[in-house]
């Protein structure tokens, strides 16, 4: 399915799980979550693969489908982790641009300063 960004298979099918999750009557929302999961796994989409695992440990665990409950739990504790580090990582990279620019800033500063020093005073 090609689907323009920002709305990818992803979020199609987590759309879907949505949908079936809401209708309570049918028994498609295991199946629904599972292929939500599935595409999230094989995008990379680490957002909605912790939606996705996080009901489907909890659909699974009100059909005492206990082992299959806590391997989506273990799957989403994996997922968190990667998440945070892929915050953590991202902040610090940004804190480190930051320093870099006000950095840079000073230093073009300063040659300013000692530019018009220079030029107000030509015989020094």
């Amino acid at each position: 399915m090609a689907s323009p960004s920002p709305f990818s298979e992803v979020h199609a099918r987590w759309a879907d799980a949505c949908v079936a999750m809401a209708d309570d009557g049918s028994g498609l929302a295991l199946a629904a979550l599972e292929t939500a999961v599935e595409a999230a796994t094989r995008r990379r989409h680490l957002p909605i693969m912790c939606k996705a695992l996080a009901a489907l440990s909890q659909r699974y665990a009100a059909q005492r489908r206990f082992e299959e409950a806590w391997q989506a739990e273990a799957r989403l504790g994996e997922a968190s982790e990667q998440r945070l580090l892929n915050r953590a990582s991202a902040r610090y990279y940004l804190l480190r641009i930051e320093h870099e620019l006000s950095s840079g800033a000073r230093e073009r500063d300063r040659e300013h300063t000692l530019r018009h020093e220079s030029e107000a005073f030509p015989g020094s």
